[in-house]
């Protein structure tokens, strides 16, 4: 049956939990690996905004999904068993971590023309989520540009592409005034142009980037 879902290999790749992919985020991290790691670091408060954002968020959906999701359960088994409410949060919390994870490693920094009721359109600059398209990886020096259309979006190569040659797109333009690399890893898992671990190379080594 799985076979025959549509864009399975691409549901497969999205970073629900932590490890798909090797898909590594603060959002996945343990409180102890949070202070370890971060404490005293330029992206200390950046992670912990995210955090205590994802935890009200699970404090909000759980005061009401919590309670469909028991009496739908006790509807079909006709009881509740003891473990059930813990079992309801744990899916809750990982679920809403999967999903703030998808949008801040998956999004674009895009052009996106909005309605203005005095000024008329214009353009602004937004993050937005592209399904399918959000598997390309960043570059600052991408091989493709975007257009969109009012029913689709055309990705569209920037120059001849060889066989083989993996297509890139700008998430965010690497500029510290616009996104430091310390934000660039809070918000989307990793350092623009390094190769190597981020937590062993400039954590653990206390490197200026995040600790200058």
């Amino acid at each position: 049956r799985r076979r025959t879902i549509k864009h399975l290999a691409y549901l497969q790749s999205i970073p629900w939990e932590r490890g798909t992919l090797n898909q590594d985020h603060v959002l996945f991290w343990s409180d102890e690996e949070v202070e370890r790691l971060l404490s005293g670091s330029k992206a200390y408060d950046d992670a912990m905004l995210i955090r205590r954002t994802v935890e009200s968020t699970v404090a909000l959906m759980s005061d009401f999904v919590v309670p469909i999701v028991q009496n739908t359960r006790k509807e079909l088994r006709g009881t509740l068993d003891d473990g059930d409410e813990a079992e309801i949060l744990e899916k809750i919390e990982q679920a809403i971590k999967g999903a703030f994870v998808i949008t801040l490693s998956r999004s674009f920094a895009e052009e996106v023309e909005t309605d203005d009721i005095d000024d008329g359109s214009s353009i602004e600059v937004e993050n937005v989520l592209l399904p399918l398209i959000d598997i390309l990886q960043h570059s600052n020096t991408p091989n493709t540009i975007l257009e969109p259309y009012e029913e689709y979006i055309l990705v569209r190569a920037k120059h001849d592409v060889k066989a083989k040659e993996e297509l890139f797109h700008q998430y965010q333009e690497e500029d510290e005034s616009v996104i430091p690399p310390h934000k660039f890893f809070t918000r989307y898992g990793f350092v623009p142009g390094l190769k190597e671990d981020v937590v062993d190379v400039l954590l653990e080594g206390k490197s200026n980037l995040f600790f200058g």
